[in-house]
């Protein structure tokens, strides 16, 4: 007890060095450092974040489904009482980019959700959140997206629900390096 009355609060000893940010590289400059790689798993990591706070709920990473005659991988997958959100992300960390291998990436998770749709009780609901990141401007976007929701065929969304949600590296947080935006 006496030691505690007697206790003086002294100031820190000053060192040479700086002090370490607990920010992320790419809030304290040193974006530069980051590879093509790991920003874009930064920017998916971050689109899925949206996605949890949406839900309250983490996302599973990486899942692998194994049955008998069939195996099913997806980014993510989120399991609700009553639905089963398929997490799937494509990130483009270039401005212009070909649409034909995204609609085929669509298509492929599409399918993959058709036949994960039939090991699930009947009553269960299923969705389909596809993320895109991309150096998008708000035109852009849309037009992507008219293109994308056409590209869903009717019978895909009487099975289950798709959403496609598109967001920039900007509106993530994510500032893009100049060597990869070109």
């Amino acid at each position: 007890l006496q030691d505690i009355i007697e206790f003086k609060h002294e100031e820190p000893e000053k060192k040479d060095t700086e002090p370490v940010s607990a920010k992320p590289a790419f809030e304290t400059g040193m974006s530069e450092s980051l590879s093509p790689l790991q920003l874009v798993l930064i920017a998916e990591d971050f689109a899925f974040k949206e996605i949890e706070r949406r839900y309250n709920k983490p996302i599973q990473r990486h899942i692998r489904i194994i049955s008998p005659d069939k195996e099913l991988e997806f980014d993510g997958l989120l399991e609700l009482k009553n639905k089963s959100i398929i997490c799937a992300s494509k990130i483009i960390p270039h401005a212009s980019f070909p649409l034909e291998p995204l609609y085929q990436s669509v298509q492929h998770i599409l399918h993959q959700t058709a036949e994960y749709k039939k090991l699930l009780p009947r009553n269960k609901k299923l969705h389909v959140s596809y993320v895109i990141v991309s150096t998008f401007n708000n035109e852009a976007k849309e037009k992507l997206l008219r293109k994308l929701d056409a590209n869903v065929t009717s019978v895909t969304s009487e099975m289950f629900e798709v959403e496609f949600l598109l967001y920039s590296f900007e509106e993530l947080g994510l500032p893009l390096l100049d060597s990869i935006k070109s």
